[in-house]
C-alpha cells in the first residue's frame, strides 16, 4: 500500500521539479537508444508535421529564448531531421519543418508519451487526473500573473 503523503515535508516547485525530472530521465533513457533526447523530441513534437512552425513560435512553446533555440536548430539541421526556409513576405521568420527523417522522430516521440499517458491512466483515476490538470492550470495562471506583476 501507498504511504500516506506528508504535505508538512512538500512543496509545490520541490515536487513538480522531482516528478518531472524523473519523467525527463525517463524519457531520455528511452531516447538515447536512438540517438536522441527529450530537448530534441520536445523539439519535434512542436512542429506540425504537414505545415511546419516558425521558429519563434517554436521557441515560445519550448519556452526558451530565440538563441538557446538556434543551436538546436543547428542540431536538428545537421541531423537531417529538419530543414529551415526563410519567409518570403518576412525575411526575418525562419519556417521549421520536418524531413522524412523528422517526421520518423516526431512518431517515435509521440507513441513514447502516448504510451506512458496510458501507463498512467492505469494508476491514476479520470478524477485524479482531472484534478491534477486542473490545479496544474491555476498554478500556471498564478505563476503567468506574478511574472506580469
Amino acid at each position: 500500500m501507498n504511504k500516506p503523503i506528508d504535505t508538512k515535508q512538500k512543496t509545490v516547485c520541490g515536487t513538480f521539479r522531482s516528478t518531472w525530472f524523473q519523467i525527463a530521465r525517463m524519457y531520455n533513457l528511452q531516447a538515447e537508444h536512438y540517438g536522441g533526447n527529450i530537448t530534441i523530441a520536445y523539439y519535434l513534437l512542436n512542429i506540425d508535421s504537414t505545415q511546419g512552425a516558425f521558429a519563434t513560435d517554436i521557441a515560445l512553446r519550448l519556452g526558451v529564448e530565440g538563441t538557446g533555440l538556434g543551436r538546436m536548430t543547428k542540431k536538428l539541421e545537421d541531423e537531417k531531421l529538419i530543414a529551415r526556409t526563410v519567409d518570403k513576405l518576412d525575411k526575418r521568420k525562419v519556417k521549421i519543418t520536418l524531413t522524412a527523417k523528422g517526421k520518423k522522430a516526431k512518431e517515435m516521440a509521440k507513441d513514447a508519451v502516448r504510451s506512458f499517458n496510458k501507463e498512467i491512466s492505469k494508476i491514476v483515476s479520470e478524477k485524479e487526473l482531472h484534478s491534477f490538470f486542473a490545479t496544474a492550470q491555476k498554478i500556471t495562471q498564478l505563476t503567468e500573473q506574478k511574472i506580469n506583476e
